[in-house]
């Protein structure tokens, strides 16, 4: 579903747009025997995105509201003003889950510190099933705190000869959501009836807001990085660029 709405104001266009959608893939077998095929999301599904773009003529100089002075100097300095936003609000990607483990219950963390060292998606309370038939606590979850109770446990790891049980990627597990802000102030003066010079800055990621919003977290259940993203190993491949600033002037006729 996309949905849009423009409107035109005195010296304002305004556009806000919002996008619905849901992205499947079914590729291979999650069980050859039993012909289970692997159903899930793709890897780029991103059920809702939000933008709105605006263009203003600031309402100062000639024939404007605000700081309309006839003075020929004064005229110039206030009028032509221009600024235009851009920003976009999109649902993160959906979480890889691992292979060979089985999804016992919602291992989902609230209230993540997508600003710490290490941003934890997944409780990493990990039991592991012995070719004995046996179940024990990985020692890394003993270590977060997971206790001995195997009921209360959100993952377990099957033995080596059991199929895959659960699909490619989580509908509910997503990675970290898209907050951008880009923005420019121009000015432009008019020199002559056929020309003028024009300013401009412009600013992407204007609130230097940092997002890794391809990197996937660690999903090898034998680690005691299982379910989380160490800051320091993401690449610049998988974040965004800081805060980018550049001005420019441009000569029209």
């Amino acid at each position: 579903m996309q949905v849009s709405y423009q409107a035109r104001f005195r010296g304002l266009n305004l556009l806000a747009t919002y996008a619905l959608s849901k992205h499947l893939e079914q590729s291979g077998f999650l069980d050859v025997q039993r012909r289970i095929k692997q159903r899930s999301l793709y890897f780029t599904d991103g059920p809702h995105r939000f933008t709105v773009a605006n263009v203003w003529e600031l309402p100062f100089g000639k024939g404007r509201k605000l700081l309309n002075s006839s003075h020929g100097f004064w005229s110039r300095v206030f009028s032509g003003w221009q600024t235009t936003q851009f920003i976009t609000l999109q649902s993160g990607r959906p979480t890889n889950l691992p292979g060979g483990v089985r999804y016992l219950q919602d291992a989902r963390i609230k209230d993540m510190d997508w600003s710490g060292h290490r941003v934890r998606f997944l409780r990493p309370c990990v039991a592991r099933q012995n070719e004995d038939g046996t179940i024990v606590p990985q020692a890394f979850s003993l270590a977060y705190g997971c206790g001995t109770d195997i009921s209360t446990y959100n993952f377990l790891v099957l033995t080596q000869y059991a199929p895959r049980e659960t699909p490619s990627r989580s509908n509910n597990i997503r990675l970290h959501p898209q907050v951008n802000v880009d923005l420019s102030v121009s000015k432009t003066t008019r020199v002559t009836e056929t020309t003028s010079i024009q300013f401009r800055a412009e600013a992407f990621n204007a609130t230097n807001t940092n997002w890794f919003g391809i990197q996937q977290p660690n999903t090898d259940a034998n680690s005691a990085d299982f379910g989380g993203i160490i800051r320091r190993s993401v690449s610049a491949w998988n974040a965004n660029f800081p805060r980018h600033v550049q001005f420019a002037v441009k000569f029209l006729w």
